[in-house]
């Protein structure tokens, strides 16, 4: 069966529900590639996806197709739950972040979309996993109005500029120990690669000002990175090589000094 049957199907959900998996998933890209597009298109090429998605949405590639043919057909809505039901899973795929950076660039939201983007390329590189807090928060980004930080062109941001606002400040009690105000690209990507992580995603939110990135060094070299969140001041995430937890007796000394300095607050 394909998209043409589909397409003549008095029930197109009971023809969908009749297929194997390689030959919906197949169809309903079919669909997709079709222009101009019939008339039904909208009602069969939903019914297909949401049997696609119900039926096989485990894997990635279906789901994918599926996610891909609601948006087709303006589902706006029923993909964000879907999403965030994903995200949800320590297991979430490049596929999911696609798909949500494409959700997030059509709904107006284009410094969001570049930052999902950006994970989900991180993710494809270097097969890192997403940490609970970054999963939370694209799920903040695909639920919750949008910030202002949202109409800043990130693009349009000197990077040159920003990095002269990353004077590193000595952490008094430990030699050798800084910690540095990230801003720009250059250090973002330092990070993510001395670090095996997904700094370099974070640019767009960096230099729009929708999240904090604070590095520590020591001897010159990154060991770890601190996100704080603007809007209340608490430290979102603090990681170690490859998302690792961090050096419990560093972080009681860093933590002390971000506070009297004020760029963090305690819980």
């Amino acid at each position: 069966m394909s998209a043409a049957d589909l397409l003549r199907a008095d029930a197109p959900t009971q023809a969908a529900v009749s297929m194997r998996r390689y030959d919906l998933t197949h169809a309903v890209a079919e669909l997709r590639r079709l222009h101009p597009r019939p008339e039904h298109f909208e009602e069969v090429a939903s019914a297909a996806a949401r049997v696609l998605l119900d039926a096989h949405g485990w894997q990635h590639h279906a789901r994918a197709v599926g996610m891909a043919a609601l948006l087709d057909c303006g589902h706006h809505d029923d993909v964000t739950t879907y999403l965030v039901e994903r995200l949800r899973d320590e297991h979430t795929a490049v596929c999911d972040l696609l798909i949500a950076g494409r959700l997030l660039r059509e709904r107006g939201r284009a410094n969001s979309a570049r930052w999902v983007h950006g994970l989900a390329m991180e993710l494809d590189a270097g097969g890192l996993p997403l940490t609970a807090e970054v999963r939370a928060a694209i799920c903040e980004a695909l639920t919750r109005p949008a910030p202002q930080w949202e109409a800043i062109d990130v693009d349009g941001i000197d990077d040159a500029e920003l990095e002269q606002l990353e004077d590193t400040v000595a952490i008094p009690g430990l030699p050798g120990t800084i910690l540095r105000p990230i801003r720009s690209r250059g250090q973002c990507d330092r990070y993510a690669n001395r670090l095996r992580n997904c700094a370099s995603s974070y640019v767009t939110q960096v230099k729009s000002g929708a999240t904090r990135l604070f590095g520590i060094e020591v001897d010159g070299q990154p060991v770890e990175l601190i996100e704080v969140r603007p809007r209340d001041g608490r430290i979102a995430q603090w990681k170690g090589h490859a998302n690792s937890a961090p050096d419990p007796g560093r972080r009681s000394v860093v933590e002390q000094s971000l506070f009297a300095q004020r760029l963090a607050v305690p819980r």
